[in-house]
């Protein structure tokens, strides 16, 4: 077992994410966070680096996955632990890297700090916050489809919006609101101010709005967003959902960055790549089923499709209307709307949405004979 001293961290969300850490001998390690244990600390994946290596790291010039995947010397992997502010490292485990301790392919890191004056000054000058957020395609264009601008730019206000009001309540919707004032080539990005003056020290409660977005969308593992999910819910996390279904339909990553802080002069600065928005949209659709049971019912259909497998029936005997779905939407095919009886047998599940723990109702139609 060694121990180990930060000597440069790279990337913080709440505690460090990745670091550069040094051994007695002057051994560099770059240490990436991948999971908590009560037990056992913050658990981080470290590599041996060179200083060469490690400066082509921070200049954007190397894969933060490759540097685990292929390391300048072998057995130089380290199982990293963080607790009580006592770091120790041990030989690494296992025999390959389970792909949860690795980040996704194309994390380049940049210090980016690249017009962070400029930002920083637009900001004190307005007395307002400015935050830019940026959309990259494929090909890093520099320019952007108008409809797919819109939705962008609608999704992410409504995602905003709604996480605003969560925190401050409905009654701070007139704050939540953000006016563009910019749009600019370097991929794609479009320039927000806030409608939340900044106060005698600098800063405003919009920022903490920022920060739970950021916490959705740079949540350092599965774990983490879950709890983040879970704890804004309902048109928040609705809106959230929206938003990742745009970026992803139309293959765009995002960037973004805003002053938290006028007196420390902090600017917050992300780049979330398109392999981290496919994991988020997995974890919003995942799903386990609590309870199955199965039902016959008697009654006429009020509407189907062939198309989606959609159907609703009035039931024989019951006050309101049940509406269902089919796998198979041959099922429902030649069915006649309203003039005759069918019976029909159906599989009724409870499904609970493992990120958010909702729980819902689905009526699948199996099977259907005319009586």
């Amino acid at each position: 077992m060694r121990n180990l001293t930060i000597n440069r961290i790279l990337e913080f969300y709440d505690v460090p994410q990745i670091f550069v850490a040094k051994d007695i001998m002057g051994i560099n390690y770059l240490c990436l966070l991948y999971n908590h244990a009560d037990d056992l600390g913050y658990l981080h994946i470290g590599v041996q680096i060179s200083l060469q290596k490690l400066e082509m790291f921070i200049k954007g010039q190397i894969d933060l996955r490759d540097v685990y995947l292929y390391p300048e010397v072998d057995n130089s992997l380290y199982d990293i632990s963080v607790k009580h502010n006592v770091i120790t490292a041990d030989i690494f485990s296992f025999a390959e890297i389970p792909d949860y301790m690795l980040p996704d392919e194309g994390y380049f890191y940049s210090i980016d700090d690249e017009g962070d004056e400029d930002l920083i000054s637009e900001t004190v000058s307005c007395g307002y916050p400015i935050m830019r957020l940026g959309f990259e395609d494929l090909d890093n264009s520099h320019d952007m489809d108008a409809t797919c601008l819109s939705k962008a730019i609608n999704s992410y206000q409504s995602m905003f919006s709604n996480c605003h009001k969560k925190i401050y309540g409905r009654d701070a919707g007139d704050q939540s609101v953000l006016r563009v004032t910019t749009f600019q080539a370097a991929s794609f990005n479009v320039h927000f101010r806030a409608s939340v003056p900044l106060n005698l020290f600098g800063s405003s409660d919009v920022d903490e709005t920022f920060k739970q977005i950021d916490g959705l969308l740079k949540a350092p593992n599965d774990d983490v967003l879950k709890e983040k999910i879970r704890f804004l819910k309902g048109h928040t996390i609705s809106s959230y959902r929206n938003f990742i279904d745009v970026l992803l339909e139309n293959r765009l990553s995002v960037k973004y960055k805003w002053v938290s802080s006028i007196a420390d002069n902090e600017v917050i600065s992300r780049y979330v790549s398109l392999q981290r928005l496919e994991r988020i949209h997995s974890i919003l659709q995942e799903t386990q089923i609590l309870a199955v049971e199965y039902s016959e019912y008697i009654g006429v259909f009020l509407a189907s499709s062939v198309e989606n497998g959609k159907w609703t029936m009035k039931i024989e005997g019951m006050n309101k209307n049940i509406n269902g779905e089919s796998t198979n939407v041959e099922t429902l095919s030649g069915i006649t709307i309203e003039k005759k009886q069918y019976k029909i047998r159906c599989k009724e599940l409870q499904e609970q949405n493992v990120a958010s723990l909702k729980i819902t109702q689905k009526t699948i139609i199996e099977e259907i004979t005319e009586i």
